[in-house]
């Protein structure tokens, strides 16, 4: 666990590395390449096609599962307690948080400036 947990650190940092250093700057597509969709809509699509089925099975499977141990419970924490319910919720919200967006958006990018530059 400890090691997921230190590439999902270094994988939002390199995401926000990216952002500053000048291949932050390389636009998919080609020099003159316009967007097809507006910054909005493309937020938009990207969460509906991310969290909406997954949000909703998993918002409530997920913590239930940690909180009854069906699925462990986070940290060995003993189940059905305050505890194990505090931990529950901050190990789905883990989950769904930056972390895993950070590493879809390294897959992403490299797939799309592969495919289209």
């Amino acid at each position: 666990m400890k090691t997921v947990s230190l590439a999902g650190k270094f994988i939002v940092l390199l995401c926000l590395a990216l952002i500053f250093m000048p291949v932050g700057k390389i636009r998919i597509g080609g020099i003159d390449a316009k967007p097809e969709f507006s910054l909005l809509s493309w937020f938009a699509m990207l969460f509906a096609a991310g969290m909406g089925t997954g949000l909703m099975f998993w918002s409530v499977a997920e913590p239930v599962a940690y909180y009854t141990d069906w699925y462990g419970t986070p940290l060995g924490v003993e189940p059905n307690t305050a505890e194990g319910a505090r931990l529950a919720m901050g190990a789905t919200m883990y989950h769904w948080g930056l972390h895993p967006w950070a590493i879809y958006a390294i897959v992403g990018l490299s797939l799309s400036f592969f495919a289209f530059n």
